[in-house]
């Protein structure tokens, strides 16, 4: 019999869009995971002593802290709970990531708007940090943006 993590996942239903953040930060790819995904066996996740099941989906998280940018690979159950995660440098580490897990993953990505997180990162790295907060702000203030 196959170790458990080398089983292909059964077929199921897409999950809805996720929220756009989580308590990591704000999610700016997902990936549903559906049976023309396989677990590659090549990494094992132990969750409170036990080995993590096939999740159900991937969530790419940008945290910011202290004008720092990293990265959240979360792998969620239904509903995007995030039941473990690894940290990286950038999306594309994440992304990397993903892929030597799970074969397949890679077509599967969406993304809510990567330009306009591509400008975000920019302008963190840039230093205009406290710039982007207080447009951001304003933008809010004065409505030409919703509040998520």
């Amino acid at each position: 019999m196959p170790p458990a993590a080398l089983v292909r996942m059964k077929k199921q239903d897409s999950m809805e869009t996720p929220p756009r953040q989580t308590h990591f930060g704000d999610i700016i790819a997902w990936a549903s995971l559906d049976s023309t995904v396989s677990p590659t066996g090549k990494t094992r996740h132990i969750v409170n002593g036990e080995l993590m099941k096939p999740p159900k989906g991937l969530l790419i998280v940008r945290s910011i802290e202290r004008d720092q940018i990293s990265y959240f690979l979360l792998y969620c159950k239904e509903k995007w709970q995030d039941v473990a995660d690894t940290w990286y440098q950038s999306v594309e580490g994440a992304m990397k990531q993903a892929e030597f897990e799970f074969t397949g993953v890679s077509r599967l990505w969406q993304f809510f708007d990567r330009e306009l997180d591509r400008k975000i990162e920019r302008d963190i790295v840039a230093g205009r940090f406290d710039a982007l907060v207080n447009e951001a702000i304003d933008d809010l203030r004065n409505g030409r943006c919703k509040e998520l």
